[in-house]
């Protein structure tokens, strides 16, 4: 059904906001600003059904280059840049009589106070099956053409130049007739006002013309003689912080409370006029002490239910705001207890990869300089398995390039390892073994605290060093007990 809405607001430099900015959002365009450098791309906004901007007399312009010689026209760094006015469109009409309406007001508001006048359409937001689930009793309607469930709320932003504007499109002083605080010095009436009157029949006129019954009316509801509460209009973001959450907004919240207070000040009134008539009636020459005893009973009566009333509501108000607190603390600690988790498994992949990358270097440079310290001595058998002395083996022949394959084979069986740095310090252990030269050694701490290995102490590698002289001692014996049991079993 068609209801009258029209607002006006203002963009202005103070609130952090540009026209440019605006235009684009309300266009779906995309506009460079020249005067900061930003780049407002709006292209891929959905509903945008209409736009043109008008200048006095009918003239067009292009939007991007006007509203950018308007942010270089006004220099104040809290200029008010634009004002604009949000309508809301009969849903009776077709698309076409909501684009005439729209457009033919946009038109009259630039020649009434000679501004330019850019117009948008926007289509109504799209009810899904899952809004209807959390609120079944919201309004929406069905678009028979497209079989689109939408809320009906057609609507077009019109934005006001905050200067003068000629036909040509040169700019000029600021327009007074616009400013809300001009006209109250003035003592005129503000512009939205005069525009509410006008609005409405431009609107009643185009319904009359399309043959429907319904009208709007700009009137408040006491001047209408409707005896009800106005509704209260929660916005789109409260809006959709409940359809999200299924929680009451804070805006909501406070309307709440608001009325709780309106309440509690309609029950003071009663009881103050009950007490007035109390007085009145103690005060007659009547003899009512009998009346009056009723009286009384009747307002302590009352009293007490207005005073249950106030404390039924009081509670409610402040459970429903402790359990929107605790269920908000617990998201909270659930997602800084996630956050954590997340950063602590990054590192601890960061460190692992950073061991492993220091194994292969460490093997790389520890082969290099086996061969510098005639680590050649070791010679090897071509029937000799990796084992006790695997290390020495890579390590000599990790010097020839058609052996660099042993070298990688030898790493990644060693670093499946939980712990790579353990892998590191082991494979240093047994180049010590290997090569008990002092300088050897001094080297390889140095190459050590390079890579940057925790731990590379000359008494850790020592420690290592002495481990793998045991378990290279270990499997020779082994190797010497299998060999002398084949010989007695005579093979």
């Amino acid at each position: 059904m068609a209801i009258f809405h029209l607002s006006a607001k203002q963009i202005s430099r103070s609130s952090g906001r540009s026209a440019t900015a605006a235009a684009a959002y309300r266009a779906g365009v995309e506009i460079v600003d020249e005067r900061t450098g930003e780049v407002h791309d709006y292209s891929r906004k959905r509903g945008v059904l209409h736009s043109e901007i008008i200048l006095p007399g009918g003239s067009t312009a292009d939007r991007s280059s006007f509203w950018n010689k308007v942010e270089k026209h006004h220099k104040r760094g809290d200029a008010v840049i634009v004002r604009e006015i949000e309508i809301s469109l009969p849903t009776e009409l077709t698309s076409e009589q909501r684009q005439a309406l729209a457009v033919g007001f946009a038109r009259e508001l630039a020649d009434r106070y000679g501004v330019a006048a850019d117009v948008a359409l926007h289509a109504p937001r799209t009810v899904t099956d899952k809004d209807l689930e959390k609120d079944p009793d919201q309004y929406h309607e069905t678009d028979p053409a497209t079989g689109r469930r939408h809320n009906g709320n057609w609507h077009a932003h019109i934005m006001l130049s905050a200067c003068h504007v000629a036909p040509t499109g040169q700019l000029g002083k600021k327009a007074v007739e616009l400013d809300p605080i001009h006209c109250q010095r003035a003592k005129i009436e503000n512009m939205a006002d005069r525009e509410r009157v006008r609005w409405a029949q431009l609107a009643n006129g185009a319904l009359e013309r399309a043959s429907h019954s319904q009208r709007v009316d700009h009137r408040t509801l006491a001047a209408q003689g409707i005896d009800r509460e106005p509704t209260k209009h929660l916005g789109p973001a409260a809006t959709g912080f409940e359809r999200r959450t299924g929680e009451l907004s804070n805006k909501r919240l406070r309307h709440e409370l608001a009325a709780t207070a309106a309440e509690r000040l309609a029950i003071a009134h009663a009881l103050g006029e009950i007490e007035r008539e109390q007085q009145t009636v103690s005060s007659s020459i009547f003899d009512l002490s009998c009346d009056l005893d009723t009286a009384q009973k009747e307002v302590h009566a009352e009293r007490g239910n207005a005073t249950a009333l106030l404390q039924s509501g009081a509670t409610r108000f402040v459970d429903r705001l402790a359990a929107q607190r605790e269920q908000a603390a617990r998201n909270a600690a659930e997602l800084q207890r996630q956050a954590t988790a997340q950063r602590t498994t990054q590192e601890a992949a960061k460190a692992k990869t950073a061991a492993q990358e220091a194994a292969k270097s460490l093997l790389q440079r520890c082969s290099q300089h086996a061969v510098e310290c005639s680590l050649n001595k070791f010679k090897m058998n071509s029937e000799m398995m990796y084992g006790d002395f695997e290390i020495e083996a890579i390590l000599h022949r990790a010097t020839r390039p058609d052996d660099k394959r042993d070298l990688e084979n030898w790493f990644n069986k060693q670093s499946l390892s939980d712990n790579p740095i353990d892998v590191v310090l082991g494979l240093a252990g047994r180049a010590a073994n290997i090569n008990r030269n002092s300088e050897f050694h001094t080297d390889l701490i140095k190459i050590l605290n390079d890579a940057g290995i925790q731990g590379a102490t000359p008494e850790r590698i020592a420690a290592e060093a002495a481990q793998s002289a045991e378990e290279a001692a270990l499997k020779n014996r082994e190797r010497n007990n299998d060999i002398s049991n084949d010989n007695d079993m005579g093979m």
